[in-house]
């Protein structure tokens, strides 16, 4: 493959980097990073050139966080994104003019007390059109709904920068997050045609699911939101299904209306008879008003 492109090499990078075998850096001819801090970019070059001492690794500054990584991608390159802004993410894609797959990840928690986070992951082709657009509409959403720059958690996974200003994400659902952005990353370099993840994957647990994006002018009612999640689970790729042994498959399909700045979800179970029912519902949400609590508005990071 030609070359691998990186954006974004704080804590997202790192877990991923991890559970990629020496193998895979190899495949490149040239590695790029883009990153804010010069020292993470030196740290990862070191790193990588451990298993891949042929490979010519180069670093790039960033700019501010929130806006998009400096990027010259050639055609058949790979794109990745650890970035904790949804607009820095979409403004990536649009400005790097990439012809080539994109993989990424971001993990967000909806305003609701005690919920719990969630993490959308995405393998997308360059011919899939259909998909980009879906992962511009969903970031889009997501950049009106939650603030300008998203919280960091300190050290400890049990505890918040600043009190009740944090995202809280423990450390085994980031090794969960890195672990699937893995397999894509290892599935575009092996054969992109043969992947077993759906180009759109959420996780909320041990196991990710396919997630479907349907794009809303209105946000729909929760009746009508239920019956379109249910037509639209059977029309997904059998083998993007990853069945749990004992509550069955899952699908999630996010019903994003941008203008209202609402990403509805529904998570739709699939039994080993076929049986397809609602199995949960989540909701992020643009306040209505300006607050100075943090926790009213949804929260995203890398």
């Amino acid at each position: 493959m030609v070359s691998w492109h990186v954006g974004g090499l704080n804590r997202g990078f790192q877990g991923l980097r991890e559970d990629l075998p020496p193998q895979f850096y190899q495949k490149f001819d040239r590695i790029f990073l883009s990153d804010l801090n010069p020292e993470r970019i030196d740290l990862n070059r070191d790193l990588i050139q451990t298993h891949a001492p042929l490979v010519p690794v180069r670093g790039t500054p960033a700019p501010a966080a929130g806006h998009p990584q400096p990027m010259d991608l050639p055609q058949g390159s790979v794109l990745t994104m650890a970035l904790d802004h949804p607009r820095a993410i979409t403004q990536t894609m649009t400005q790097s003019q990439h012809r080539g797959p994109t993989t990424l990840h971001l993990i967000g928690r909806s305003a609701e007390q005690h919920a719990a986070p969630f993490a959308l992951i995405a393998g997308v082709e360059h011919e899939d059109t259909s998909s980009r657009s879906l992962v511009s509409s969903l970031l889009t959403a997501f950049e009106t709904i939650s603030p300008d720059v998203a919280d960091r958690v300190n050290g400890s996974s049990a505890a918040f920068r600043g009190r009740g200003t944090g995202l809280l994400v423990t450390r085994p659902f980031r090794k969960q997050v890195s672990h699937t952005h893995a397999r894509h990353l290892l599935e575009v370099a092996r054969d992109p045609a043969d992947k077993t993840l759906a180009p759109l994957s959420i996780l909320q647990g041990p196991v990710a699911a396919p997630l479907a994006v349907i794009p809303q002018a209105n946000v729909p009612t929760f009746r009508d939101q239920r019956q379109q999640a249910l037509e639209i689970s059977g029309t997904i790729t059998p083998t993007h299904l990853q069945a749990d042994p004992i509550t069955g498959a899952r699908i999630v399909v996010a019903f994003v209306s941008v203008g209202a700045g609402v990403v509805s979800f529904q998570e739709i179970t699939i039994t080993s008879t076929g049986r397809r029912f609602v199995s949960g519902a989540f909701e992020l949400k643009r306040p209505v008003t300006p607050t100075p609590r943090p926790t009213e508005r949804a929260r995203f990071t890398d």
